[in-house]
């Protein structure tokens, strides 16, 4: 009787593990499970993420771009609503080689490139001038939360490389000819 005891709590006891390991390694880690507290914005094949704890704050794309290059729009909804076409946060734009070697020679102020694919650069824009003359501090707390995490976000969710201008400039020559 001692042995059938001893197998009893050895199976009671295989089960309970492996209960509590299937409960455990679910397959989702702690960052899949934050990277769902999102919004998704799909557009032209990348798909963009904002917290959803900042989502009530924002008017995404409040106006229509009728090019390719503006994949999104954000701005800061109390300041928008009081004064259209104030409160903007940022925008991302994707630029084809030509077209990112033709911003290098603009001015450039409040716009950086972050990410790359195979076929473009992302860009990073966004205001250098006084976008929510009420509440400038809300406006840059807000920008401080969502600006850094929307770029990482999208460098990962959508598998791009991290690039920064500083990688064309150091580079010994653009063209062979």
């Amino acid at each position: 009787m001692h042995g059938k005891k001893k197998l009893l709590f050895l199976l009671v006891t295989f089960l309970i593990m492996a209960f509590v390991s299937g409960c455990t390694f679910t397959g989702k880690s702690r960052e899949d499970n934050t990277k769902e507290d999102v919004a998704k914005y799909e557009r032209y094949g990348i798909t963009i993420a904002i917290p959803n704890e900042y989502t009530d704050r924002l008017l995404i794309d409040p106006t229509e771009y009728d090019d390719e290059s503006t994949l999104i729009s954000v701005y800061q909804k109390s300041t928008y609503e009081k004064y259209e076409g104030l409160g903007w946060l940022f925008s991302i734009v994707r630029y084809t080689e030509a077209q990112y070697e033709q911003f290098l020679c603009s001015d450039g102020s409040g716009q950086s490139f972050f990410a790359k694919d195979e076929t473009y650069h992302y860009g990073f824009f966004h205001a250098t001038d006084v976008q929510a003359p009420d509440d400038y501090e809300s406006f840059s707390q807000l920008f401080s939360a969502v600006a850094g995490f929307v770029k990482n976000d999208m460098i990962v969710r959508n598998d791009l490389i991290p690039y920064s201008d500083g990688e064309f400039f150091s580079r010994e020559y653009t063209y062979d000819s």
